[in-house]
């Protein structure tokens, strides 16, 4: 049996739900073949009825794998179309983690969005927010982090990628311009942000920095061998950023198990491809982090085996960024309890675990 698999499924698609029986399929064979699988959830706005569909989901789940409900976990990523109190309280009991796209500014969007986030927030199983970031409001950033801040919510500050369409027409914003502006958000973050409020990508960095390699993290790579995505006609695909026709791997439902897509000659040259970005990419200071980075990241900024898009380019700097500030809080022994959780963990786990990075700096030397 396989290790572990990320599986996104889109529950809609070109007008249409997913039939039953591709989602039933695709809970079983991941249980089948992983020991443990986290499901990604979404295209819930396209579903007539979201809460009872979710319910559904969690009863097939149940039933299939018995008594290993360790051997699984529930992620479920919606528009403010699909966000409402029903999905959010349903979430909150089953402990499935909830992520928001929210493509409006501060205090924008429908009547009781604010209060619905905050009562998202307040649950344990987790809740944050997937925030577009484009040319309109890339000099505001640090407001928009202000927002959420105050309403206790984490927030993923995302950059709408040249060469890949977006939803609402926003142009990606300059890569210089978004660095910039999310070092400005760093330090908002790390100066004011609430004990509870992560902000990606940094508290990612941060865990990195502390010795943590997480296996979820597709920015680095780890989508390779690990991650699928099935649309809701069973078209299956790399991942949820590749559902694309050239990278479409085959159909759920004429497959006898989920890894003989990782042996289709498109995912193979997915692989071949991104061989040939890490070998360019390894003299970089920064290579031992990403990985080589995200291959549909790459592929979107014109080409699958050479580095220097515009993700690499803003993932680099964002992370220099933080990883100056880790190492300087390190180095003068800064009280955790001054800054958010994430920063905390990552301050506390270093001093705890000394050797569970390497000891020379990975900030690159400016001489």
């Amino acid at each position: 049996m396989n290790r572990h698999l990320f599986l996104v499924v889109g529950l809609s698609g070109d007008g249409a739900e997913m039939d039953p029986s591709v989602l039933g399929r695709a809970i079983d064979l991941a249980a089948a073949e992983y020991e443990t699988c986290r499901f990604i959830w979404t295209g819930f706005e396209g579903v007539r009825r979201p809460v009872p569909l979710l319910k559904k989901i969690l009863k097939r789940q149940r039933k299939t794998y018995a008594k290993d409900a360790e051997r699984y976990a529930n992620s479920v990523q919606v528009t403010v179309d699909a966000f409402s109190k029903g999905i959010v309280d349903c979430c909150s009991r089953n402990g499935v983690s909830l992520n928001l796209l929210h493509p409006f500014p501060a205090g924008g969007g429908p009547g009781g969005l604010d209060g619905l986030m905050a009562r998202a927030a307040a649950s344990p199983a987790g809740f944050s927010v997937s925030y577009p970031v484009h040319s309109g409001n890339v000099d505001v950033l640090s407001r928009e982090f202000g927002y959420f801040n105050d309403l206790g919510v984490s927030v993923s500050f995302q950059p709408v990628h040249p060469g890949r369409a977006n939803d609402w027409g926003h142009e990606p914003p300059p890569v210089d311009g978004y660095v910039g502006a999310m070092a400005r958000v760093f330090d908002a973050w790390v100066s004011n942000g609430k004990r509870k409020v992560s902000v990606q990508p940094f508290a990612g960095h941060l865990a990195f920095l502390a010795g943590s390699r997480d296996p979820s993290d597709c920015a680095h790579s780890s989508c390779l061998m690990g991650w699928l995505s099935v649309g809701a006609d069973g078209s299956v695909y790399p991942c949820g950023k590749g559902m694309r026709d050239s990278l479409r791997l085959g159909n759920l439902m004429s497959a006898e198990s989920l890894t003989e897509f990782f042996d289709s000659d498109p995912f193979q040259d997915v692989l071949r491809d991104s061989v040939e970005r890490r070998r360019a990419c390894a003299p970089c200071d920064v290579y031992a982090w990403c990985n080589g980075g995200c291959a549909i990241d790459a592929l979107d900024s014109g080409d699958m085996c050479s580095p220097g898009g515009f993700s690499c380019v803003a993932d680099k700097g964002m992370f220099l960024r933080t990883a100056r500030f880790f190492e300087e809080a390190f180095s003068q022994k800064a009280d955790p309890r001054e800054y958010p959780e994430a920063v905390a963990d990552a301050l506390l786990k270093r001093a705890i675990a000394p050797k569970a990075i390497e000891p020379r700096p990975i900030v690159p030397n400016p001489l």
